[in-house]
């Protein structure tokens, strides 16, 4: 698959999703091929190392697409924990392998010219991201997960004390005065919106975070093609 293929098939498979989406990237695809062509690459290699334009537009599909609800937040945070973090340990091993061996090949065959500039730098990232990043991304979706249940768990205790008060104007609770029903109504209803603002704002994060990852980990794929 050339680059024309390759684009032509990735524009045909994000026809549903907003021009501006679509357009950036499409420019971050071309910038691929621009930075493999610079370093004399087949259009055919640039495009196997990329993947599947199918498989790429429909992950970009899934991280757009929007679902206010707790399926969808579960969703949005679990799973792209999931996705996004086994994505990102993957390309780090991935690379830590691949530089490694490659410094191997470069001491077998020391008369062989070889990228030592390009080297040292995609070494460190390798580094950074093996020992810091990884976990950084760990930590970060974790601490959003617990927000997330943390949040669920207001808003049930919310439901729960409105529907206690309610029960009370009908059927008398031990231990509760009649007097308190309508203001355990009201810090109900309060609890329970406090936990819904909560679990947006965890959700919404959560979204904001995985799109930092996905530029990043572009930004890791561009930075290993310009130093190979």
């Amino acid at each position: 698959m050339n680059k024309k293929e390759f684009l032509h098939e990735l524009k045909k498979n994000l026809k549903s999703i907003k021009k501006e989406d679509r357009e950036e990237i499409i420019r971050d695809y071309e910038e691929h091929f621009a930075v493999g062509k610079k370093q004399k690459r087949k259009e055919s290699e640039i495009a196997e190392s990329l993947g599947n334009p199918k498989d790429i537009a429909k992950n970009v599909k899934e991280e757009l697409k929007d679902s206010l609800s707790v399926g969808g937040m579960a969703k949005d945070t679990f799973l792209n924990f999931w996705s996004k973090t086994r994505e990102f340990a993957a390309n780090v091993f991935s690379d830590t392998k691949e530089v490694f061996s490659k410094k191997n090949k470069e001491k077998e065959k020391p008369k062989e010219k070889t990228n030592k500039r390009g080297f040292v730098p995609r070494l460190l990232l390798t580094l950074f991201n093996l020992f810091i990043g990884v976990w950084i991304a760990f930590a970060f979706y974790l601490t959003i997960g617990t927000l997330l249940i943390s949040s669920w768990a207001i808003v049930l205790t919310g439901v729960a004390m409105i529907a206690i008060s309610i029960t009370g104007f009908f059927v008398q609770i031990p231990y509760v005065s009649p007097e308190f029903l309508p203001l355990g109504i009201f810090a109900g209803l309060s609890i329970t919106s406090m936990g819904v603002l909560m679990s947006i704002a965890s959700w919404q994060l959560g979204k904001l975070f995985s799109k930092a990852i996905s530029k990043y980990l572009k930004f890791n794929k561009k930075a290993r093609l310009k130093n190979e």
